[in-house]
């Protein structure tokens, strides 16, 4: 979890919006749906734990409605690959990998 730079020719944007950056390396449990939930859900459990800790609730829980939101409209039919999830304020991303790196051994949340 990160918080957004201001950018000089923004000078109205808010410089600490948070926003998420959530990378899930696929695990042979995410080959059954609910393994892959219960991965997904986990790590966005303790993303939005960190989230609540660094932030007012007022302030966060819009992207962490958004999160939420985006999991729900993950692929299920992607089990067999990597994801990275990206919610902010203004934009929310799926990527998915056919690959995990190497050095990925666990999820990782940014």
């Amino acid at each position: 979890m990160q918080t957004a730079k201001k950018i000089e020719n923004m000078p109205d944007m808010p410089e600490d919006l948070p926003y998420i950056s959530l990378m899930i390396p696929f695990e042979p449990k995410m080959n059954t749906k609910k393994g892959f939930e219960i991965i997904v859900n986990t790590a966005a459990g303790k993303i939005e734990n960190e989230l609540l800790k660094k932030y007012p609730e007022d302030k966060v829980r819009f992207v962490i409605n958004k999160l939420h939101r985006v999991i729900q409209g993950i692929d299920h039919d992607a089990h067999n690959k990597s994801i990275t999830i990206i919610v902010s304020p203004s934009i929310e991303k799926i990527y998915y990998f056919n690959y995990m790196p190497v050095e990925w051994d666990t999820y990782n949340i940014a």
